[in-house]
């Protein structure tokens, strides 16, 4: 039976590391999935998949995580949640075969890399954790197998954030990880200059390409899950500063909004002396975007519904980890 300690599993279970769940906030989470069976119900049943199911054990949590407090951004309601749930892996199960998702559900797979002299530099695809209720997939950029930068998102239907698209991407979460600045610093001389966080959002890009996903809206600093007043400068430089930079438009809302693909600043705009090096950003941005389409696109699902193992996934074996 999928979720059979779903909804209730114990207070030890829900935990993750870094993150705490107070006998309060089990009873918060309780009730509302109490107040909304037919949202839990829904996701229930698509567990029933195995490559879903299998999640459980390890993660009991993931049957009721629409119901967190803040689960993806501020200001979403419970049913809002659940239909973002559902859409991300109804997509997924719909796109990518059995073999292909299982490697991102409980490793990673490696979208793209490069070398820079003895730096191996690589960005790899997995389930969001321990940190999962900002996004569910992750985009981590690595420089020889530590992790520097992420990225964390999810597929949703555009009307959840009044968008006109039929489904975006919500970026929910970036950040660079704790102690890697020396590291960030480094990635970001070897790419040309393109900070970790533009060159993840390229990533994304191809992403978005290859689903056929027309926007991409990030959440602004006070939407963002974990936000708070007295770190205020430092969400607001994380999120809104950057999506400014890179033309995003903010709405009254209070999420940022830009069509895939990005555009590109125009070089007549770019000050004498710098279009060389504003050409070189943007075609290495390019290639990383087109990278990761043509990644994807090799590891489509052949048939329509999920049903069980596929056998001609194509998954290249030195883009495992």
């Amino acid at each position: 039976m999928v979720g059979s300690e779903m909804p209730f599993a114990s207070a030890q279970k829900l935990r993750v590391p870094g993150e705490t769940w107070s006998p309060t906030r089990i009873a918060r989470v309780a009730f509302r999935v109490l107040g909304h069976l037919p949202c839990q119900l829904e996701i229930l049943r698509l567990l029933k998949y195995p490559v879903l199911a299998e999640l459980l054990p390890s993660n009991p949590r993931f049957a009721i995580k629409f119901a967190a407090d803040d689960y993806l951004a501020r200001d979403l309601s419970v049913a809002e949640r659940k239909s973002c749930f559902l859409h991300h892996y109804g997509r997924l199960l719909g796109a990518l075969p059995d073999r292909m998702l299982r490697r991102i559900f409980h490793r990673s797979v490696c979208i793209f890399e490069f070398r820079d002299g003895d730096s191996f530099y690589r960005v790899i695809a997995s389930l969001s954790r321990p940190w999962d209720k900002g996004g569910e997939l992750s985009l981590t950029l690595e420089l020889n197998g530590t992790g520097i930068y992420v990225i964390a998102f999810s597929i949703v239907p555009g009307s959840i954030v009044h968008s006109e698209a039929p489904e975006v991407l919500l970026i929910s979460r970036m950040q660079g990880m704790k102690g890697k600045y020396g590291l960030i610093q480094r990635a970001t001389k070897a790419m040309s200059d393109v900070a970790p966080a533009s060159f993840l959002l390229a990533a994304l890009q191809g992403f978005a390409e290859a689903f056929g996903v027309g926007e991409i809206v990030g959440v602004s600093a006070v939407r963002q899950s974990a936000y708070s007043e007295e770190s205020d400068e430092i969400f607001r430089k994380a999120y809104d500063e950057f999506f400014n930079t890179v033309g995003a438009v903010l709405g009254p809302d209070n999420l940022f909004r830009c069509p895939v693909p990005i555009p590109e600043k125009r070089l007549q705009d770019v000050k004498r002396g710098h279009k060389l090096r504003t050409k070189e950003k943007q075609a290495f941005k390019r290639d990383v975007s087109d990278t990761v389409l043509r990644f994807f696109q090799r590891n489509w699902r052949t048939g329509g519904q999920p049903s069980g193992e596929e056998q001609n996934s194509d998954v290249p074996v030195e883009m495992m980890q």
